[in-house]
């Protein structure tokens, strides 16, 4: 333990994103862990945030004071290093960045996801200033290969796992359900249309079904627009599991998700999935897991969804055993965000 610190932390906070509202509570417990009672401060979109200090994210004067007046800039999780958000997306966080190295305060960022960064201008002017950073850990091989390999990071860069993983406890079912209860999540994003309603069949055969809402303020909202049948599914809100902790994981034993923070949830409680992958994060996620994954960004079709589907019942305890070893290790390859911490405490 070492002598207090002033710690600002930045992330996409505050929006009702139930991963991203989880690794910020597990990056201020993780900082609590390593020093001395830290004086937190985090940026928020209206100095909003009740449970800590907060800075207006849209400020650029709160953010000027909030990084001159710190000792330590953490980026805590999520993938804010990209350019598919937007270009203005990926300039916020490096002014930050940049800010940190104009007023020398250390910049750790941590647990990221990074890319893709794919306009020439962007790849320059992240590759300059995550030079400038302290320290860089990623939560996957494609993001430590893009700093190493494509965008010539020379800052140190360690591979850890998603932020949710940190401290985590992986729950091993003690016996299978006989009758298998779903779980869905998805989100709006620019797929084929003709891929949502292959979608939307195959989900009106689920039964039993639950819709896992991880953005309370789209995610449902989406959901219902696509059949009116939807709105008769039961709906299990992830910010009043992960954030409120007034509900505990629903009875589920199969989830089939869009949402990156879905699949981690069906991994910490031993739950194979079946990922929709609508961005490279989604696959990358179920191939490091051993589960499978449909790509909805080309064409497919609803029985590529549904072979997918009962080749997860077929195989259910070879994935769930897979699965369960796979998880253990992120969560242990986690634990090297916290030896970076105590690395830079001095």
């Amino acid at each position: 333990m070492t002598s207090q610190k002033r710690i600002l932390i930045v992330g996409y906070y505050g929006f009702q994103n139930a991963g991203d509202e989880k690794c910020l509570l597990n990056t201020v417990s993780l900082l609590s862990k390593v020093y001395n009672n830290p004086l937190i401060t985090v940026v928020y979109p209206h100095n909003q945030s009740g449970k800590f200090n907060s800075i207006s994210r849209f400020s650029p004067v709160d953010l000027l004071i909030g990084v001159k007046n710190c000792d330590l800039v953490i980026f805590g999780g999520g993938g804010l290093i990209q350019d598919v958000t937007s270009s203005l997306s990926l300039y916020y966080y490096l002014f930050i960045l940049l800010l940190a190295k104009l007023f020398s305060k250390k910049s750790i960022l941590l647990s990221q996801g990074v890319g893709p960064v794919s306009r020439p201008f962007s790849k320059c002017i992240t590759q300059v200033i995550l030079n400038q950073t302290t320290d860089i850990t990623v939560r996957d091989q494609a993001s430590f290969h893009l700093l190493k390999q494509n965008l010539k990071v020379k800052t140190d860069i360690h591979l850890s796992a998603d932020m949710v993983f940190d401290n985590a406890i992986v729950t091993i079912p003690k016996a299978q359900i006989p009758e298998h209860k779903i779980g869905l999540s998805i989100r709006k994003v620019p797929i084929p249309k003709k891929n949502w309603q292959h979608i939307s069949e195959f989900v009106l055969q689920l039964k039993p079904l639950i819709f896992l809402d991880l953005q309370s303020s789209e995610d449902s909202h989406y959901f219902y627009s696509l059949d009116p049948a939807f709105e008769a599914i039961d709906i299990h809100d992830m910010n009043q599991q992960w954030v409120e902790k007034t509900v505990t994981w629903p009875n589920i034993t199969i989830v089939i998700g869009m949402r990156y923070h879905s699949l981690v949830a069906a991994s910490l409680s031993g739950c194979p999935f079946l990922a929709l992958a609508y961005d490279d994060k989604v696959l990358h996620l179920a191939q490091s897991l051993g589960q499978p994954c449909v790509d909805v960004r080309g064409k497919i079709s609803q029985s590529e969804i549904s072979q997918s589907f009962e080749y997860i019942k077929e195989n259910y305890v070879a994935l769930q055993k897979t699965l369960i070893s796979r998880t253990q290790v992120l969560v242990k390859q986690a634990q090297v965000n916290q030896s970076i911490l105590e690395k830079h405490a001095s």
